[in-house]
């Protein structure tokens, strides 16, 4: 998890109440397991087992992930 904190910018308190882990209380934790699917899936599709997709690729220590900016 302490890669998630470099990679999203936030504390564990961002997903999870307090030490209580097993909690579902916080919307951004039903949003981190559906980002977690959806890295996974595009690894799967289209790199295989060598998946260069981290949450890093679009976050960049942002809890909001980046975008281009417009043309």
């Amino acid at each position: 998890m302490n890669m998630l904190n470099r990679w999203l910018g936030v504390g564990c308190d961002h997903c999870h109440v307090g030490a209580e882990y097993e909690k579902e209380d916080k919307p951004a934790k039903q949003t981190a397991r559906k980002m977690f699917l959806m890295v996974r899936k595009i690894g799967e599709d289209n790199f295989g087992s060598n998946n260069p997709v981290t949450c890093w690729t679009c976050h960049r220590g942002e809890a909001k992930p980046q975008s281009l900016p417009p043309q």
